[in-house]
C-alpha cells in the first residue's frame, strides 16, 4: 500500500488495495454500473436456502432456484446489506 495514500489508516492491513486504489480501478468501478435495467430479465442463477431460526446458519436441503421463482411470481432481488 502507498505510503500517501489518505486512507491508509482505515484499510485493513490484510486488504489487497487501499480505498483509493479500489476507486481508480476501472473493473472494481464497473461493479458499481448495474447491467440489468427495470424490467429486463436478470442472470439466473441458484444457491442453497440456509435456516437462521436458531440464530445459526443451518444448511438446508433446499435451493432456490431464481427461474423457477420468477416463472410463478415476481421477484425483488436486493444486493448488499440491509442492516
Amino acid at each position: 500500500m502507498a505510503d500517501d495514500d489518505p486512507y491508509a489508516d482505515i484499510t485493513p492491513t490484510d486488504s489487497v488495495m487501499t480505498f483509493t486504489e479500489a476507486f481508480s480501478d476501472a473493473d472494481f468501478l464497473a461493479l458499481a454500473i448495474p447491467e440489468v435495467r427495470e424490467g429486463e430479465a436478470c442472470f439466473d442463477f441458484d444457491l442453497v436456502q440456509y435456516d437462521f431460526s436458531s440464530g445459526r446458519k443451518v444448511e438446508t436441503d433446499t435451493r432456490f432456484h431464481l427461474a423457477e421463482r420468477v416463472a410463478n411470481q415476481p421477484v425483488a432481488l436486493i444486493f448488499g446489506s440491509y442492516t
